[in-house]
């Protein structure tokens, strides 16, 4: 029984890219984890609070059917909701700085999150971005085609 529960255990996050922590911070009024730009925020407090108790992470795809998969909008909104729902967040009504984010590299596909969490504890937030399970509608397989094979950066 155990062997066919494991079997039918789907891929996640940790098994298709690198996770890792990432740096918050502002170039005026733009927050950027590494280098991809989040959102505008305006007020300084928001600032302030956001570089006191947010946590980045860049989810780095590890192939070019990784980075196909995590360009799914609907697998990033599992990531989203799975860390949001394990570690809670601190945000009230009319506070929309404070909703958790994810943007996409244009160029390396990689993911950039940034989080408020309940409880700053950036393990906990890697394990849970490392488990979340890869969703069946999202798991594109690009380099199955030739077209993709011949698009591939990776092997140039």
């Amino acid at each position: 029984m155990w062997f066919l529960n494991r079997m039918m255990i789907g891929q996640k996050i940790g098994d298709i890219a690198y996770v890792r922590p990432a740096a918050v911070q502002f170039q005026g009024p733009y927050l950027m984890v590494d280098d991809v730009v989040i959102m505008n925020v305006g007020l300084e407090a928001s600032r302030r609070r956001i570089l006191e108790e947010g946590i980045g992470v860049l989810i780095e795809p590890k192939d070019p059917d990784s980075k196909a998969t995590l360009a799914n909008l609907g697998q990033r909104q599992a990531i989203l909701h799975d860390v949001s729902s394990l570690l809670g967040i601190q945000m009230d009504v009319g506070e929309p700085e404070f909703v958790p984010l994810l943007r996409r590299h244009r160029k390396t596909g990689a993911l950039a999150m940034v989080v408020v969490p309940a409880e700053k504890n950036t393990q906990a937030l890697l394990e849970a971005v490392r488990r979340t399970p890869g969703l069946e509608a999202s798991v594109r397989r690009p380099l199955a085609a030739r077209a993709g094979r011949l698009a591939d950066s990776h092997r140039e």
